[in-house]
């Protein structure tokens, strides 16, 4: 998951740019630190600007009944673990901004486990930095407390939005919204 700084035709060059880029280098690169890596060489050596990506990235395994992921984070939320407890829990250690600079170390996680029922939430900031008309920010962690255990990724993703777009006033977000859920069913 990434968001793209900027808006328009260049914000659009750099999502294709990443895009491809990402996809190309996951043929032969399984960390995703190192995928994010070379993400930051790609998009230094294309930079036109001040343009940059904050990029969520993770690997996914299959382990018995739990699933692991490793993360990497260059300069994006943290995602949040909804557990089977009901609790949820930051996840991933932030990092900087991909593309911004050079030398920039791209740290990967130790695996992040999902038992059965429990569930990730990707999301760019258009969710975690969306206000009220009185500027307050929304609440994710409060809100996948609340009312999200034991749905479905796609239920937890809708009801995401909804309450996101619902919190700002009901129109249109004022920043681009991306949700990605991941649920461990506990069906292998």
């Amino acid at each position: 998951v990434g968001d793209v700084c900027g808006k328009g035709p260049a914000a659009a060059a750099v999502t294709s740019l990443c895009r491809y880029t990402v996809r190309a280098l996951a043929m032969e690169e399984s960390s995703p630190a190192k995928l994010l890596g070379g993400l930051n060489e790609a998009l230094l050596r294309h930079r036109e600007g001040d343009q940059f990506v904050t990029v969520a990235a993770a690997r996914l395994r299959i382990n018995g009944a739990d699933t692991e992921l490793v993360l990497a984070l260059g300069g994006h939320p943290q995602p949040l673990v909804l557990r089977a407890s009901g609790k949820v829990e930051a996840v991933g250690r932030p990092n900087m901004l991909v593309g911004a600079f050079p030398d920039t170390e791209l740290r990967e996680e130790t695996p992040v486990v999902l038992a059965p029922g429990e569930t990730i939430v990707f999301y760019t900031d258009g969710v975690s930095e969306a206000r009220d008309l009185a500027s307050v920010m929304f609440d994710l962690e409060g809100f996948l407390e609340s009312c999200c255990g034991g749905l479905s990724a796609g239920e937890v993703a809708g009801k995401v939005r909804a309450a996101v777009l619902d919190y700002q006033g009901g129109g249109r977000p004022s920043d681009d919204i991306a949700i990605l859920v991941a649920r461990n069913t506990g069906s292998g």
